[in-house]
């Protein structure tokens, strides 16, 4: 079982739509999966979710941190007994994207992204950090990009640390760490922190290519 979360909040909601309707035209569930939306601070046009059957909403009556909204699903993971998967809502999902993470092996695991590597194809030229502007328009090249990924690279690549923008934390994992520590603020470093102390209880950390 599967449990996905994601959240949306005022200055991000633009990223929104389109981070739902890729990822379930391009991802393979099944009928046991739960899929949670946390809405940070109630700005969320309710027609966004309507299309979606599987949403699960979640209104925070406060806006938390990224740490805070993390252990919502952290906690839901742990009591459906399912590997949790923790997704930005500014990333566009490729098809199959999920595929890679479904190794057995209980270990944090990311796929990569514009951050990690660039393409250039045609008239999409991919930057680490990039505008949505950039991505509307090209969806067919953004998929052949995809798709010559795959052919250039399988496997894994295993690291100490990785941000965490769609990240897979299977349960076992969950069960030894626990939970995300809350005290960190706006500057971040809280996926980097579950990583190390993934790592100190014995688990490896790992980019699926």
């Amino acid at each position: 079982m599967k449990v996905f979360g994601m959240v949306t909040t005022a200055s991000s909601a633009q990223y929104t739509p389109l981070a739902l309707e890729s990822f379930f035209k391009n991802t393979c569930l099944d009928r046991r999966d739960l899929f949670f939306l946390i809405d940070n601070d109630g700005s969320l046009d309710p027609a966004v979710i309507e299309p979606y059957e599987h949403v699960n909403l979640i209104v925070n009556p406060e806006p938390l941190s990224f740490s805070a909204n993390a252990n919502i699903v952290v906690e839901a993971a742990d009591r459906y007994l399912a590997d949790l998967y923790f997704l930005n809502n500014d990333v566009i999902f490729s098809r199959d994207w999920l595929s890679p993470l479904q190794d057995p092996r209980p270990r944090i695991l990311s796929p990569l992204s514009n951050r990690e590597i660039q393409y250039t194809l045609e008239d999409m030229k991919l930057h680490m950090v990039m505008p949505l502007e950039h991505y509307l328009g090209k969806e067919e090249t953004f998929d052949k990009i995809a798709e010559i990924h795959k052919t250039n690279y399988q496997g894994y690549l295993q690291v100490i640390c990785l941000p965490f923008f769609a990240i897979k934390i299977p349960l076992e994992v969950i069960k030894a760490v626990g939970f995300f520590d809350e005290n960190f603020g706006k500057g971040g470093g809280e996926d980097y922190d579950y990583c190390l102390r993934a790592y100190l209880a014995g688990y490896s950390v790992a980019y699926a290519r």
